[in-house]
This record gives C-alpha cells, structure tokens and sequence, in this order.
C-alpha cells in the first residue's frame, strides 16, 4: 500500500490489532533514511 502525501489515514491489506496510542512506522521507498515517519494511532 502507498500512504499518500498529506493524507491522515491508511488501507491496509491485512488485519491488525493495533489500539489507539501504539506507534507505527512508515519506511521511505527512497534511500533517504529520513523520510521514514513515526506515526501515533489516534483513531481506529
């Protein structure tokens, strides 16, 4: 799945049991470390 810029939501493909106030990471397609983000779920 892409996260698209500027978006505040994800689809993803598979079920997960993540709550509100885990922490995710989305890794960067580029070779540039820092366009990895860390993300906090605020809603599910």
């Amino acid at each position: 799945m892409t996260a698209v810029t500027g978006q505040n939501s994800i689809v993803l493909s598979e079920s997960v049991d993540w709550i509100v106030g885990d922490e995710i990471i989305i890794t960067t397609t580029d070779t540039n470390i820092e366009h990895t983000e860390r993300h906090t779920i605020a809603n599910i």
